[in-house]
């Protein structure tokens, strides 16, 4: 999937809010390590641009036009 698509309600929904410091809503996730097992910084990598290409969502982007009005795409997972 790449290209525009058409906000959900609930995404509407949540822009319309006009909440302050929209950038505080994410989620994030907390791994630990083995204490015995190094992690390879180049397989972490590979792994993720996998998760991101298998997984669309993680490729929307939300702008905001001049009118107010926001917009979501999703980018190519080559990118």
């Amino acid at each position: 999937v790449t290209g525009e698509a058409l906000l959900t309600p609930i995404q509407r929904w949540f822009f319309e809010s006009r909440i302050p410091n929209l950038h505080h809503f994410n989620q994030s996730f907390l791994f630990k390590l083995d204490e015995k097992q190094a992690l390879d910084p180049e397989v972490l990598k590979q792994a993720l641009g996998e998760l991101v290409k298998q997984h669309d969502v993680l490729r929307l982007r939300f702008t905001c036009d001049a009118g107010g009005d926001w917009h979501q795409r999703y980018e190519d997972s080559s990118n």
